[in-house]
């Protein structure tokens, strides 16, 4: 994504872009844990570094999040752990 495409996503997804591209340059296969992946950046950031190939592993708060990672869990025959 070229950064006058990110710029539609404003200021979070500018920071999302810099940190998946610039600063940690993900490919294909790469593993990376996101903190937060709940809020605004995180969750950009998340989407970003799936389109990129990453594998992706996510941390975030609150049982509205759990409840969401469960529903999610569950469509795929899988269960999220508390």
């Amino acid at each position: 994504m070229s950064l006058d495409a990110a710029g539609a996503l404003g200021a979070s997804g500018l920071t999302a872009l810099s940190g998946v591209d610039r600063t940690l340059s993900l490919e294909r296969g790469d593993t990376v844990i996101i903190h937060g992946a709940s809020g605004a950046v995180g969750t950009l950031a998340l989407q970003l570094a799936k389109l990129r190939g990453a594998r992706v592993l996510a941390t975030a708060s609150g049982d509205e999040v759990w409840r969401w990672s469960n529903d999610s869990a569950r469509r795929r025959g899988r269960r999220a752990k508390r």
